[in-house]
């Protein structure tokens, strides 16, 4: 947009402005005027500083405090410099319904508005009169409403009186479309997807803990050590019957085969106590770093874990 262009909207602006917004309100029409001139004059320089979506913002603010054609088709103006088609298709369509445009913005509001709906849709919102409804979280209207949209699938939520949705609907609209959209509150329950059921996984099996190596090879050795006990209990009862039957009829032969039972009633004892005593310090003894074996089940097969 040329700097010519640009002061040639401001100077357009204020005029039009001032004579939609200065003009005597109806005794049952609550405006505030001032306002609604604050934020006109804001638009204004926000315009020809093209800061544009703020012009339109700005705007559409005036034209809420104080509906006029005016100040709907300056905010359509603005909001095609935002490349933001369906409001500005909107602002057009509404300007075009409100009183204080001229012949010469009227027609080209009506030329902008064909231009431009060759490539929206229109949402048809119908529902209880007066409800608050937002298409896509950034426009607002009140039923019933005809919204301009981009083609695809878009989000009208409806809202209750401090503005929190109470309940939206997802629909699809297409390039020349006139898509008629029910708000009641049935309609959009209806419409809501419901919420996908929650599945509770069964609890994993329970994970079955293996004997650990250690504690395992203390009791063999407890055994071990039981067994040679035992050994040595009869090694030694046959060798005090050698030693009596040689004290009876001393011999060589006597004398070595009890010396040879002594020996190895010593040997087991000791072997006994080597066992016993390592037995039990693998089975009862605290160990700093256990070693332990962990066999569970999983989707795919079984699973060994174990910590060292």
């Amino acid at each position: 947009m040329t700097r010519r262009s640009v002061s040639s909207f401001a100077r357009f602006a204020a005029l039009l402005g001032a004579l939609a917004l200065v003009a005597p309100a109806r005794a049952d029409e609550p405006v505030d005027r001032e306002q609604a001139r604050v934020q006109f004059d804001a638009g204004t320089r926000a315009f020809g500083e093209k800061r544009y979506r703020e012009a339109a913002l700005a705007f559409e603010r005036a034209a809420e405090l104080r509906p006029n054609g005016i100040a709907k088709y300056s905010a359509a103006l603005a909001w095609e410099r935002t490349d933001e088609s369906a409001r500005a298709a909107d602002g057009y369509a509404r300007a075009l319904e409100l009183p204080g445009l001229g012949d010469a913005e009227a027609e080209k509001a009506r030329a902008r508005l064909d231009e431009l709906g060759r490539s929206l849709g229109v949402f048809a919102i119908t529902g209880p009169v007066g409800t608050r409804i937002a298409l896509d979280k950034t426009r607002e209207a009140s039923v019933p409403a005809r919204l301009h949209a981009t083609p695809g699938r878009h989000t009208v939520a409806v809202l209750d009186a401090e503005g929190t949705a109470r309940g939206a609907r997802e629909v699809e609209i297409d390039v020349g479309e006139l898509r008629p959209v029910d708000v009641t509150l049935a309609a959009v329950a209806a419409a809501t997807p419901a919420a996908p059921a929650v599945v509770v996984a069964p609890p994993p099996p329970p994970v079955v803990e293996a004997p650990s190596t250690r504690r395992t090879l203390g009791v063999a050795m407890l055994g071990a050590g039981v067994a040679t006990a035992g050994a040595a209990i009869v090694l030694g009862l046959e060798g005090l019957g050698a030693r009596d039957a040689y004290d009876a009829h001393p011999t060589r032969e006597g004398l070595d085969h009890a010396s040879s039972l002594q020996t190895m009633t010593n040997v087991a004892w000791i072997s006994a106590a080597l066992l016993g005593g390592g037995g039990a310090a693998l089975v009862f003894w605290p160990s700093a770093s256990p070693t332990s074996v962990r066999v569970g089940a999983l989707p795919g097969g079984v699973a060994v874990r174990g910590s060292f």
